[in-house]
């Protein structure tokens, strides 16, 4: 679907919930990961948008004790 000349899809919206899960002062790393479990890093079409991605899911991982999923 496209909204005032921009993409969005449903894998955008995920990517975007993860994202924001962790962004701010009141990060909600458990909610990051819950919400990454509703993509799939394959679904992902843009290299971009796959690193950021993995990049904020190894955060939440690290922030929730979990250094060598962080790791991986």
């Amino acid at each position: 679907m496209r909204a005032y000349g921009t993409a969005f899809s449903v894998v955008d919206v995920r990517i975007q919930k993860v994202n924001i899960a962790l962004a701010g002062e009141d990060a909600r790393p458990a909610d990051a990961l819950r919400y990454a479990g509703d993509l799939r890093v394959e679904d992902i079409s843009r290299p971009a948008h796959s690193a950021a991605y993995r990049v904020d899911v190894a955060q939440a991982q690290y922030q929730t004790g979990d250094s060598e999923g962080a790791r991986s």
